[in-house]
């Protein structure tokens, strides 16, 4: 399948995806809006994970974390140094997530004085510190946990689901169907209005660090 080229065709695929979301839920088609609306919340992971410099939205495809930005995970993480993160997992995804909003200045400071002297001093130091800072001035970190709380087990109930649908009273079925419908759809309004769109405001790490 061909792949989005710039950031107005995202947009556009992004919108047109949304409202076939929006309508699969409306006329019940919950199956269809469940497998919409998890491809939803990936991106939106990913979109904040693009503007925190971690992930670059053109490698979407072959998702990786960003060569220079790799250290700074795998300190963040507490992972030894050579080790991979498989950032395409939305399971890790949300583990850096958790990382980040629990990083206070005192260990951004570490990890950046870590990584700075692994890359022999080519590397622009405080990557880390301007991160918890833009974190610090545009998000609501406890919000943000208790929208994860909320995705998780979301997760969950919605593998469970899938897995048993064919061994389960219709009823029964139906109802879980609706219900992770219309869960899915809050949670993706969440993250697109609590996550993205604040931690965006006024964001200049890409540019700062020249992470292309």
């Amino acid at each position: 399948m061909e792949q989005v080229r710039n950031g107005r065709e995202r947009q556009e695929r992004y919108s047109s995806e949304y409202d076939q979301f929006k309508k699969a839920k409306e006329n019940g088609f919950y199956i269809e809006a469940i497998a919409i609306g998890y491809a939803i919340i990936e991106d939106r992971l990913v979109a904040f994970l693009h503007h925190a410099g971690i992930v670059s939205r053109d490698n979407k495809s072959d998702l990786k974390i960003n060569k220079c930005i790799y250290p700074f995970m795998r300190r963040l993480l507490g992972k030894p140094d050579g080790s991979t993160i498989r950032i395409k997992d939305i399971k890790t995804k949300l583990e850096v997530l958790k990382a980040i909003l629990a990083l206070d200045e005192e260990k951004a400071r570490e990890i950046d004085e870590y990584c700075y002297s692994l890359s022999h001093k080519k590397f622009r130091p405080a990557y880390m510190q301007s991160l918890y800072h833009q974190v610090d001035k545009t998000l609501n970190r406890q919000e943000i946990l208790q929208l994860i709380g909320r995705i998780e087990p979301w997760k969950n109930d919605r593998n469970v689901m899938i897995h048993a649908l064919l061994s389960q009273k219709n009823a029964s079925v139906w109802q879980e169907k609706k219900r992770l419908a219309e869960e899915c759809y809050s949670l993706t309004r969440d993250l697109d209005n609590k996550l993205v769109r604040k931690f965006k405001t006024r964001n200049t790490i890409r540019k700062k660090y020249n992470i292309q």
